[in-house]
């Protein structure tokens, strides 16, 4: 991840000059570059109802044929650019993702995992299988609805840590968002996210809905230890489209469809519109890096006799120079 401050003529480097300045309140304006692997997978299965020869984790997870009535194996590995600027209490995210389907990276990794148990044999069914270009853009607004300071004081530009008010650290904020994306996921989503503990961060640093986590470093020279906090968020999402759910342009074996024909396979598994989540997490961060902590869930995605709500966590470790920029 690299990030930068817009507007250059600074003498000091350890802070991030504004980019734009109207009275007491500035602007700020940082370009991200992620990348990343996600993947999907059906049922494992249940040996206890499957038999002895299953092993630990089922037969579904070896099986070499297709399997209906649940999500498709899928996988997408991305490179993501976004463009985030902010101004007071609004911050807008603008993302393009460039990605590719159906590479056996999931596959090996997951093969690797399950080595001594049971080898994944659906691989060859996943979306878009032996690889497949596609391209995502979202944008999302976001304003800071409250706030709490840990010193109380003039009031800071609530975008970023003041460059004049150095001790403007929170111990609360209440953060809304709103946004759709048109590609690979094609949605409009809405939601809010509460941290609590000891914040430095901007408010608009962080995703509650992330294809990977985000942050920024901070402008200024910092102590040793300059957050830790925990945090909950939760949201709606309208789902249009989803690529790695229904298939893109080239033939996929299985699919799940929202009105699906009466002779599709997956006939008893339509898709839902809409699905509530919830995300919780927590970042303790240090001057040269930080440690995160998040798990997100979803309301079921598709209907069904395997229909379930859909969960995912990771850890992430961010390594960056606090001192330079935002």
């Amino acid at each position: 991840m690299h990030s930068r401050a817009c507007e250059p003529g600074s003498t000091k480097p350890e802070i991030a000059p504004l980019c734009k300045l109207e009275g007491e309140q500035g602007g700020y304006q940082a370009h991200t570059l992620a990348f990343g692997v996600t993947a999907f997978t059906p049922r494992k299965g249940d040996p206890a109802e499957e038999g002895p020869d299953c092993l630990a984790y089922g037969c579904i997870l070896a099986s070499t044929e297709p399997v209906y009535d649940d999500r498709p194996y899928a996988s997408l590995a991305f490179l993501t650019y976004r463009r985030s600027t902010a101004r007071g209490k609004f911050g807008v995210h603008s993302d393009f993702t460039f990605g590719l389907l159906g590479l056996q990276i999931a596959k090996v990794v997951q093969t690797a995992i399950h080595d001594d148990q049971t080898d994944p044999g659906g691989w060859r069914h996943q979306i878009s299988n032996a690889f497949e270009p596609t391209a995502n853009y979202s944008f999302r607004l976001k304003y800071l609805g409250a706030a709490g300071r840990i010193h109380p004081g003039p009031t800071p530009d609530w975008a970023g840590a003041s460059p004049t008010d150095p001790e403007d650290d929170r111990w609360t904020d209440l953060t809304f968002d709103l946004g759709g994306s048109l590609g690979f996921y094609t949605n409009a989503s809405g939601g809010a996210r509460l941290r609590l503990g000891l914040i430095d961060s901007p408010y608009w640093t962080t995703d509650r809905q992330p294809v990977v986590f985000t942050r920024r470093a901070e402008r200024r020279k910092l102590p040793w230890i300059r957050e830790a906090y925990a945090w909950a968020s939760g949201g709606y999402t309208y789902w249009c489209y989803n690529a790695l759910l229904q298939g893109q342009f080239r033939d996929s074996r299985v699919t799940l469809k929202f009105h699906p024909a009466p002779d599709d396979p997956n006939v008893a598994s339509p898709l839902n519109h809409g699905a509530w989540d919830y995300q919780l997490g927590a970042i303790l961060r240090f001057r040269p890096f930080a440690v995160s902590y998040q798990y997100t869930s979803y309301d079921a995605l598709f209907q069904g006799p395997h229909s379930r709500r859909h969960a995912y966590w990771g850890i992430y470790l961010t390594v960056g120079n606090p001192d330079l920029a935002r």
